[in-house]
């Protein structure tokens, strides 16, 4: 059920936030899903409002946790204005993003958009995950960061076995 709904600044676009823990940017003429669902809720959202000039969105969750997405690389999203956006703290600290979409399942399984299982976090840990298009948290919990770029998914995985002979 979609608990909040905000027009984007320029009226081109609406955010919902949902009981499901997703958010989505929808085209206000069309209907059209523009961009999400996002994950890393582990609770319902209750609040979603996009920034002044369009590029970003924050989402508030009964899971006490507010988080900022950002919608600046997404095809589809106008900004509001010509202005540059500010740079977000995810532009200035990260510079690395490994997997651009996956999923939080609510058994704590993370999955890529083919369903397939990249690892498992305990939902202490799901709650203060930055995910896909998530450029900060806010909450009492902190926040963490999962860098994966050393991972070894797929037919990689066989290079984590390490001979005792």
């Amino acid at each position: 059920m979609v608990s909040s709904v905000a027009f984007s600044p320029n009226g081109v676009c609406i955010v919902s936030g949902s009981d499901d823990r997703t958010v989505r940017v929808w085209h206000t003429h069309s209907g059209a899903l523009v961009a999400g669902p996002f994950f890393g809720h582990v609770e319902g959202v209750m609040s979603v409002a996009f920034f002044p000039d369009g590029t970003r969105v924050v989402s508030g969750s009964w899971d006490s946790t507010i988080r900022i997405w950002d919608l600046s690389n997404i095809p589809g999203i106008p900004p509001t204005s010509e202005h540059p956006p500010a740079p977000s703290t995810h532009d200035i600290a990260n510079s690395f993003t490994p997997l651009t979409d996956w999923i939080v399942k609510n058994d704590g399984w993370i999955i890529n958009h083919e369903g397939n299982v990249l690892f498992w976090a305990s939902p202490e840990v799901i709650q203060r995950l930055i995910t896909p298009h998530c450029t900060s948290i806010i909450s009492r919990f902190g926040t963490i960061e999962v860098d994966i770029s050393a991972a070894l998914f797929g037919e990689r995985w066989k290079e984590c076995y390490i001979s005792v002979l």
